[in-house]
């Protein structure tokens, strides 16, 4: 009798949520938490409580119930890289976009260590000891550049932005990151890089202008034949280098020209 009793106190001082409609339709909730009382021989003979209004909490956390539902699908539709892993490297979640860069499918990563699928070889074990200390310090937010392998074997350079994910206790869960494929805009800044390296080192002067014919830059070419150091011609136009061979008329046509563009 007294193992009945005490199982059913414990079931009656169980918190309860309960969920009411009023006459004017509208919801409230409310949370009770009872305390039973018994005669001596172990019968309920009575039920005291108190209820309170939880009408905000529980429409809270509908809301962010709703709003997780809807992030894997934002995620899946942006056109950037979103992926989740798990504290020992595997992919929990990958959207479409990197699906579609990797020219790989969801159920080939899903699972499976992202650093050993998608990383180059070269790559991994620096990558891998990076991953295991942020893990390991729960503080791994920033950015960091990194390549990635696609199935044909191209390599794209992706620009991520990751996170530590804690659990509500703090304990660290996984790791979140944004990429950004950056693979066109390194390989422009490099074909920049060798164009301003051969203009540097060319034997012909040149002469960079804004559309107001005011210098930007000069190369080392146009320093020898001139005689002035590039700190003293940027900013300026043109007619710093009039010799008083050429009329006005020239140096108008040559501002101009380099106006135009031509």
């Amino acid at each position: 009798a007294s193992f009945v009793a005490a199982a059913t106190k414990d079931a009656l001082e169980a918190p309860l949520v309960l969920r009411w409609v009023r006459r004017d339709g509208s919801v409230r909730w409310t949370e009770h938490r009872s305390a039973p009382i018994f005669a001596d021989d172990g019968a309920l003979i009575a039920l005291e409580g108190v209820a309170r209004d939880v009408t905000a909490r529980i429409t809270g956390e509908e809301h962010v119930r709703a709003a997780d539902a809807r992030l894997p699908d934002l995620l899946s539709g942006i056109d950037l890289g979103a992926l989740v892993l798990d504290p020992s490297g595997r992919v929990e979640f990958i959207n479409d976009f990197l699906l579609r860069l990797l020219g790989r499918s969801r159920d080939e990563l899903v699972g499976q260590d992202w650093i050993d699928i998608a990383v180059p070889e070269d790559e991994r074990a620096a990558l891998r000891e990076t991953f295991a200390a942020a893990v390991a310090s729960g503080a791994g937010a920033g950015q960091r550049e990194d390549s990635i392998v696609t199935r044909s074997g191209e390599e794209r350079r992706l620009l991520w932005t990751s996170v530590i994910q804690h659990d509500a206790d703090g304990r660290v869960v996984g790791l979140a990151g944004i990429a950004h494929d950056v693979t066109e805009a390194r390989r422009i800044a490099a074909e920049h890089a060798r164009l301003a390296a051969a203009i540097e080192q060319s034997a012909e002067s040149v002469i960079i202008t804004d559309p107001a014919t005011r210098i930007l830059y000069v190369n080392r070419a146009f320093e020898r034949l001139s005689g002035y150091a590039s700190s003293e011609v940027v900013g300026q136009t043109p007619r710093i280098l009039a010799s008083g061979v050429q009329s006005k008329s020239y140096y108008d046509a040559l501002g101009a020209a380099l106006a135009h563009g031509v």
